[in-house]
């Protein structure tokens, strides 16, 4: 190839590395390379970025502290060692010291059981430890292996071992010691990161389903709560729509506003009685329907003539003042404005 087809395949090669490449072999591309040696310029790049990467996740685990995963979750400790093991021995550049780091947590950790399991593992590993030192890296792996104290071994047994200390009653401390898990709270959950809420959940320490039950049984709970008290205060309306007068007057109200809202002269439809054959027509007024009542001898929104409990006018009229206070304040259409013709 000559140099300036060479030339051309160089910066057609050079554009499509990725950035990291490009900064490592751009300082070290020199004006007369052949693309074979700018080839082999890219391949030491990728050994350099290789052994600078595997030399980061090494420092990354070798800081790893089981304190540092959510409750101190075995499973998701356990599943940074298996990933960054497999990541490593793609390059064979896994170094089994780094099991020692798996094994002095869980030496350490809360549970007494698991401890004591780590603690006699750790012996043997050191020993496996100095047998591979002279072997060759597939030796090394191999070895392990037959020992049962390979990392992926290792990370299965805390799993297995993990699963039944949270079987028991005792469960796993971090988890009961943060949340009641034969009483749990939703509220108290809440107050949790997403990380803990997610860790607790797959834990099997509490039920979300029967938590979440019991939260909207709560709000309903409130809502009715919520609801009596606005029908005391305005009306109260039964389901078949009888409606009585409250024996007091609306909170906050004084007697005299109440008995200003009953004097409030209604719109003159509202008085304005149906034909004689139809005394069963609705009106739709807004949002709303009403309908006529003899013994009231009005338009009203409540009752009808049949449902009709009042025992005098006084009474029903303290009813329908209030009742104009439900529009005024809950919606943006009034009824018994005195402007509503």
């Amino acid at each position: 190839m000559d140099h300036e087809n060479s030339s051309m395949a160089i910066e057609f090669v050079l554009n499509h590395l990725s950035t990291a490449i490009q900064q490592i072999v751009e300082p070290r591309r020199k004006e007369d390379d052949t693309f074979a040696i700018f080839f082999m310029r890219i391949a030491q790049a990728n050994a350099d970025l290789s052994y600078e990467a595997a030399d980061k996740m090494k420092a990354e685990l070798r800081a790893y502290k089981l304190t540092d995963v959510s409750f101190q979750d075995v499973h998701h400790f356990g599943a940074k060692f298996l990933n960054t093991e497999r990541q490593l021995h793609n390059g064979k550049r896994w170094d089994h010291s780094l099991g020692l780091i798996f094994i002095r947590e869980l030496s350490t950790c809360p549970s007494e059981v698991m401890r004591v399991t780590f603690i006699g593992i750790g012996e043997r590993y050191d020993t496996a430890l100095r047998e591979i030192n002279p072997l060759s890296y597939d030796e090394q792996r191999t070895r392990m292996f037959s020992l049962n104290v390979h990392i992926s071994q290792l990370v299965e047994r805390a799993d297995d071992l993990y699963a039944q200390i949270k079987a028991v009653d005792g469960g796993w401390p971090p988890l009961v010691n943060i949340v009641d898990k034969k009483a749990p709270d939703i509220n108290s959950l809440t107050k949790l990161s997403h990380a803990e809420q997610a860790a607790l959940i797959s834990s099997g320490q509490v039920d979300i389903n029967n938590l979440v039950q019991s939260k909207v049984k709560e709000l309903r709970t409130k809502d009715k709560k919520q609801l009596e008290a606005y029908k005391k205060r305005f009306a109260k309306q039964s389901p078949t729509g009888d409606t009585k007068a409250p024996n007091t007057t609306p909170s906050g109200d004084s007697t005299k506003t109440a008995e200003k809202r009953a004097e409030r002269p209604l719109p003159a439809w509202r008085t304005k009685p149906p034909a004689a054959n139809n005394k069963d027509e609705v009106k739709e007024v807004g949002k709303y329907k009403f309908q006529w009542c003899d013994k009231c001898s009005k338009w009203v929104w409540n009752h009808t003539s049949a449902t009709h409990k009042s025992k005098s006018p006084e009474a029903n009229n303290f009813i329908l003042a209030d009742s104009a206070n439900v529009f005024e304040e809950f919606t943006d259409y009034a009824p018994f404005a005195d402007s509503q013709e």
